[in-house]
Protein backbone atom coordinates (compact mmCIF):
# COMPACT_ATOMS: atom_id res chain seq x y z
CA UNK A 1 0.00 0.00 0.00
CA UNK A 2 0.96 3.59 -1.21
CA UNK A 3 0.70 7.04 1.15
CA UNK A 4 -2.63 7.22 -0.62
CA UNK A 5 -4.28 4.12 1.51
CA UNK A 6 -2.13 5.45 4.39
CA UNK A 7 -3.70 9.18 3.81
CA UNK A 8 -7.09 7.30 3.30
CA UNK A 9 -7.30 5.21 6.77
CA UNK A 10 -5.91 8.13 8.85
CA UNK A 11 -8.03 10.62 7.62
CA UNK A 12 -5.82 13.98 7.76
CA UNK A 13 -3.82 13.36 4.66
CA UNK A 14 -1.20 16.36 4.50
CA UNK A 15 -0.58 15.35 8.34
CA UNK A 16 0.11 12.11 7.47
CA UNK A 17 2.25 12.88 4.48
CA UNK A 18 4.28 15.93 6.75
CA UNK A 19 4.94 12.86 9.61
CA UNK A 20 6.12 10.69 6.75
CA UNK A 21 8.41 12.80 4.81
CA UNK A 22 9.04 14.82 8.86
CA UNK A 23 11.17 11.04 9.08
CA UNK A 24 13.14 10.37 6.20
CA UNK A 25 14.70 7.22 6.87
CA UNK A 26 11.74 4.83 6.10
CA UNK A 27 9.38 4.38 3.76
CA UNK A 28 5.88 4.79 3.77
CA UNK A 29 5.26 0.66 3.03
CA UNK A 30 6.22 -1.71 6.00
CA UNK A 31 8.50 -4.47 5.03
CA UNK A 32 5.68 -7.60 4.88
CA UNK A 33 2.89 -7.18 1.90
CA UNK A 34 0.11 -8.28 4.68
CA UNK A 35 0.58 -5.68 7.13
CA UNK A 36 0.24 -3.13 4.68
CA UNK A 37 -2.63 -4.65 3.76
CA UNK A 38 -4.42 -4.62 7.62
CA UNK A 39 -3.47 -0.59 7.42
CA UNK A 40 -5.22 -0.39 4.45
CA UNK A 41 -8.36 -2.55 5.34
CA UNK A 42 -8.45 -0.28 8.80
CA UNK A 43 -7.27 -3.40 10.44
CA UNK A 44 -3.98 -1.47 11.75
CA UNK A 45 -2.88 1.92 12.41
CA UNK A 46 0.45 3.88 12.69
CA UNK A 47 1.69 5.23 16.18
CA UNK A 48 4.25 7.11 16.44
CA UNK A 49 6.72 6.63 19.36
CA UNK A 50 10.51 7.04 19.92
CA UNK A 51 12.83 4.13 19.80
CA UNK A 52 13.40 3.99 23.38
CA UNK A 53 9.29 3.21 23.43
CA UNK A 54 9.58 1.33 20.60
CA UNK A 55 12.27 -1.15 22.62
CA UNK A 56 10.11 -0.91 25.56
CA UNK A 57 7.09 -2.23 23.62
CA UNK A 58 9.31 -5.17 22.13
CA UNK A 59 10.53 -6.01 25.62
CA UNK A 60 7.03 -5.98 27.11
CA UNK A 61 5.13 -7.78 24.71
CA UNK A 62 8.30 -10.70 24.64
CA UNK A 63 7.68 -10.70 28.67
CA UNK A 64 11.30 -9.78 29.04
CA UNK A 65 11.86 -9.62 32.75
CA UNK A 66 15.56 -8.13 32.83
CA UNK A 67 16.27 -4.40 32.24
CA UNK A 68 16.10 -2.69 28.56
CA UNK A 69 19.54 -2.43 29.04
CA UNK A 70 19.63 -6.42 29.25
CA UNK A 71 16.87 -6.94 26.60
CA UNK A 72 18.50 -4.94 23.86
CA UNK A 73 22.09 -6.49 24.46
CA UNK A 74 20.36 -10.18 24.65
CA UNK A 75 18.48 -9.49 20.90
CA UNK A 76 20.74 -6.89 19.24
CA UNK A 77 23.30 -7.16 16.28
CA UNK A 78 25.29 -3.79 16.57
CA UNK A 79 27.13 -4.17 13.82
CA UNK A 80 23.51 -4.64 12.01
CA UNK A 81 22.78 -1.68 13.93
CA UNK A 82 25.78 0.03 12.45
CA UNK A 83 25.42 -1.10 9.29
CA UNK A 84 21.53 0.50 9.11
CA UNK A 85 22.74 3.63 10.76
CA UNK A 86 25.16 4.15 7.65
CA UNK A 87 22.75 3.45 5.57
CA UNK A 88 20.71 6.02 6.67
CA UNK A 89 23.52 8.18 6.55
CA UNK A 90 23.66 7.90 3.12
CA UNK A 91 19.80 8.68 1.96
CA UNK A 92 18.42 4.34 1.82
CA UNK A 93 14.94 4.40 3.41
CA UNK A 94 13.41 1.38 5.19
CA UNK A 95 10.18 0.00 5.95
CA UNK A 96 8.01 1.00 8.50
CA UNK A 97 8.48 -0.73 12.27
CA UNK A 98 5.61 -2.85 13.59
CA UNK A 99 4.26 -4.15 16.48
CA UNK A 100 1.69 -6.87 16.27
CA UNK A 101 0.15 -7.75 19.23
CA UNK A 102 -2.38 -10.20 17.88
CA UNK A 103 0.79 -12.47 17.06
CA UNK A 104 3.36 -11.24 19.61
CA UNK A 105 5.88 -10.31 16.39
CA UNK A 106 7.91 -7.59 16.04
CA UNK A 107 9.85 -5.92 13.14
CA UNK A 108 12.36 -3.31 13.55
CA UNK A 109 14.47 -3.10 16.54
CA UNK A 110 17.52 -2.69 13.72
CA UNK A 111 16.55 0.10 12.61
CA UNK A 112 14.64 1.64 15.74
CA UNK A 113 18.53 1.53 17.37
CA UNK A 114 19.87 3.22 14.03
CA UNK A 115 17.21 5.46 13.92
CA UNK A 116 18.05 6.71 16.81
CA UNK A 117 21.63 7.10 16.37
CA UNK A 118 20.43 8.85 13.34
CA UNK A 119 19.01 11.62 16.27
CA UNK A 120 15.35 10.31 14.74
CA UNK A 121 12.94 11.80 17.69
CA UNK A 122 10.04 9.82 16.71
CA UNK A 123 9.10 6.82 14.61
CA UNK A 124 5.81 5.50 12.56
CA UNK A 125 4.82 2.54 13.80
CA UNK A 126 2.53 0.02 12.17
CA UNK A 127 0.50 -1.13 15.13
CA UNK A 128 -2.01 -4.79 15.10
CA UNK A 129 -4.30 -5.07 18.16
Amino acid sequence: MGLKGLKAFMGNSSGLEDKLHNCPVFLNKAEFPIYNKLLSKGEAFIQYMSPDEYLMKCKEMKNYEKSIKEYIKSVIDQEKVNKYYQAMVNGEKFPLIMLDYITYMQEGRHRALAAKKYKIKKLPVIIVQ
